[in-house]
């Protein structure tokens, strides 16, 4: 199947949420509204690329869960201080700094063609401050493209939630691991230049 676009994905998940919902998505709003995960991961958005880190702050590629697994996600855009006063001490600790983050960019993002990384990253920080945390299948080879008449199928997918700058808390959502197979961490909002490499592919896998 070949790969639909980023804009083509979203536009999909908006014309089908209102009838279809989105398979494996529990809503949000832990703690205090009856949801109580198996397990809790932190999720951190950044120019351009993810940390996904457990509640040891532990920063992992990829985490295995089992099928059945509920998983709270705790999402925060890194630039966003109110949203990261609020994670615990030891989340808080490991996420790194602005040049140690800017260093792994520049260790897989090529520059571009005009200018330097560097100036890239400067203007998307000023012009292009929010992001956003969507889970879908890897590859997109478990799901049908709605744009084609098709429906979305089941896994551990998460509809595209807002990670702002400006957020005064982190972002919850809640996830159910209801198919096998591997999932992919990315970022729908227009983000700059290094917009398509903000992919983290195969964080999620459900064994």
């Amino acid at each position: 199947m070949t790969r639909p676009s980023r804009r083509k994905f979203l536009a999909a998940v908006g014309t089908s949420a209102g009838t279809l919902g989105l398979a494996g998505c529990l809503g949000g709003g832990f703690p205090g509204r009856g949801f109580s995960p198996d397990r809790t991961v932190y999720v951190g958005a950044y120019h351009w690329g993810f940390l996904l880190l457990d509640e040891a702050g532990d920063e992992h590629e990829r985490l295995v869960f089992d099928p059945g697994t509920t998983v709270g996600i705790v999402a925060f855009n890194t630039s966003a201080e109110g949203a990261l006063s609020q994670l615990p001490g030891s989340v808080r600790e490991a996420v790194p700094d602005h040049e140690a983050l800017e260093e792994r960019n520049e260790a897989r993002i090529p520059s571009p063609p005009e200018g330097e990384l560097h100036e890239a990253l400067e203007e998307a920080n000023e012009r292009y401050p929010d992001h956003s945390l969507a889970v879908m299948p890897s590859g997109y080879n478990r799901m049908h493209d709605p744009m084609d008449g098709g429906m979305m199928g089941g896994g551990m997918m998460l509809h595209p939630i807002p990670l702002p700058r400006a957020a005064s808390r982190p972002t919850t959502a809640g996830v159910r691991a209801s198919e096998r197979g591997d999932y992919t961490l990315t970022c729908l909002t227009d983000c700059g230049y290094g917009h398509p490499f903000m992919e983290l592919d195969g964080a999620f896998v459900v064994r």
